[in-house]
């Protein structure tokens, strides 16, 4: 069994527990929320990107040229951020004012057809899935081909991948969690299986918990929760963390939690 520590916040006063409070800094209709290490939030709804800074003030706004759902954005390099339609398999990228920076990338043009995943790899090149042929494609930052490999290792479709600069994570529709090295080879598979998409930071798998209104934070090298929990009198669908704050939305507004408060 793992280890779990709970910090139960609540968004309202109670008059009990710790009264640390999500105050709402926007509203925003978001799909999804994203965070750089700036403290600037990202809401993405339909086509439509906006940036936010930790006060709420917009920053930027980008229209997509597609007539579709954003499906994915990296912001670990916020002055080239890629942006992916799942539905016609098209990267664009921007900069940190959301202006197109580079040509769009089909990855059709890559050898990669079907169904596929994408998230930036520790040298600002793609790691990209296919997730059918079950193959996984590193390419460097001009898009050349740096190897490609069957996931021998892995049964199910994948549904999710992520990566800092030491490991690729890929979840699978069963919530296994499958860890790999920067050349493909596989390392082993996390003792929980996590249920939603997660944030990295450093051995940190972070995520919200719909289901219980609780961030999560799941240390994969000691098999150890830390759980923050909100009072269910503000329902809750998405958070990201940034070094400053927490950010967490009700997919009308979007709130934040100074991460100082939460440690106090």
């Amino acid at each position: 069994m793992p280890k779990i520590y709970t910090f139960i916040f609540f968004v309202v006063f109670c008059g009990f527990g710790r009264d640390v409070r999500p105050k709402p800094v926007v509203n925003s209709v978001s799909d999804k929320l994203y965070a750089d290490n700036f403290d600037n939030v990202y809401s993405v709804c339909g086509a439509s990107l906006i940036k936010y800074d930790s006060s709420g003030e917009q920053k930027a706004v980008f229209d997509s040229p597609y007539a579709e759902k954003i499906t994915f954005i990296d912001t670990g390099d916020p002055l080239k951020i890629p942006v992916f339609y799942e539905n016609i398999n098209r990267i664009i990228f921007l900069d940190n004012k959301l202006t197109v920076c580079a040509n769009n990338v089909n990855l059709s043009d890559l050898g990669i057809y079907g169904k596929a995943l994408i998230c930036r790899n520790e040298t600002g090149g793609l790691w990209a899935v296919d997730v059918y042929e079950s193959k996984l494609f590193k390419f460097d930052v001009e898009f050349n081909l740096l190897f490609e490999k069957t996931l021998f290792e892995i049964s199910d479709n994948i549904v999710f991948v992520a990566a800092n600069t030491r490991f690729l994570f890929l979840r699978t529709e069963k919530n296994d969690v499958f860890v790999f090295d920067n050349n493909g080879n596989f390392l082993f598979k996390t003792k929980q299986k996590i249920s939603f998409d997660f944030q990295i930071c450093d051995n940190l798998l972070s995520y919200f918990d719909v289901n219980e209104n609780a961030f999560k934070e799941y240390d994969f090298t000691e098999d150890t929760f830390f759980i923050t929990k909100f009072s269910d009198k503000i329902k809750f669908y998405d958070a990201v963390k940034s070094p400053g704050y927490l950010f967490l939305s009700d997919k009308k507004q979007i709130y934040s939690v100074s991460i100082k408060s939460m440690k106090e």
